[in-house]
């Protein structure tokens, strides 16, 4: 899933996504799960990033979408 993801979700919609869920101050914030660097608009690591932003919440809807 997280190559996927990488492929068609751009960097700063991660970023945006980490900021509603609490990971990072705002956009223009450095840091954050995979090391957000607003200057270039990058991750140190994507796969990170892209687990906290989605993943977890995917993982937490099939778990409850199950029962």
């Amino acid at each position: 899933m997280i190559p996927l993801l990488v492929t068609l979700v751009p960097p700063d919609t991660i970023a945006l996504q980490l900021v509603k869920l609490g990971y990072l101050k705002d956009i223009t914030a450095a840091g954050g799960p995979g090391s957000w660097d607003p200057g270039a608009h990058s991750f140190g690591s994507y796969a990170d990033a892209l687990y906290r932003a989605y993943i977890r919440q995917i993982g937490a809807g099939s778990v409850a979408a199950g029962d």
